[in-house]
Order: structure tokens, then C-alpha cells, then sequence
């Protein structure tokens, strides 16, 4: 098999999984990071940092982190986290510096 016959049926694989995934709701972490297109390293600090990039992970059992498919698509949708978090940094540092 050469590399453009693999590359076609990674890419068949990937849809048929999207498929499969339309109609669930409840994601698990690998189904997430599908579903996005973010590497599990990219998932793994936005989940690890959940107070700044405000991505809607749960952990209902304290272990495995699960995803609202509506909430994280909404999430994706939204202005880049990362400048709404530069944004609320450079007001603090406006605010809270003292002069």
C-alpha cells in the first residue's frame, strides 16, 4: 500500500467515525478530540486548564472526562479562547498594577 492509498483510508476511517458519532451527545475524550481536530495534547491543556480556556469538560466521575457534543461545538464556535484570555490579563494587569 503506498502513502496516498493509506492517507485515503485514514481519511475513510475518520468519517466513518464522525458518522457514527452524529448521533450521540455525550463525548468521550478521544471522540472529542475527532470531533475538533485537536491532538490529544492540544485536549489535555485545554482540559487541564479549565478556569482559562473554558472548554465544557466534565468529569462525573472524577476519572474519565466526557463532552457535551452541543456545548463543545458552541465552545469551538466562540472567539479564540486564548484572546479572551490575553484580553482579561492585560485589564487586570491595567487594573490590579499599582502605580
Amino acid at each position: 500500500m503506498n502513502k496516498k492509498e493509506f492517507n485515503l483510508e485514514q481519511k475513510i476511517d475518520r468519517i466513518e467515525k464522525l458518522l457514527l458519532l452524529s448521533g450521540t451527545r455525550i463525548l468521550t475524550f478521544e471522540n472529542a478530540c475527532l470531533v475538533t481536530g485537536f491532538s490529544k495534547s492540544k485536549m489535555y491543556k485545554l482540559t487541564s486548564n479549565q478556569e482559562e480556556s473554558g472548554i465544557p469538560a466534565k468529569r462525573p466521575t472524577g476519572g474519565a472526562i466526557l463532552f457535551d457534543k452541543k456545548e463543545l461545538e458552541d465552545w469551538c464556535l466562540r472567539s479564540d479562547y486564548s484572546d479572551q484570555s490575553s484580553k482579561q490579563k492585560a485589564l487586570d494587569y491595567v487594573f490590579n498594577s499599582k502605580r
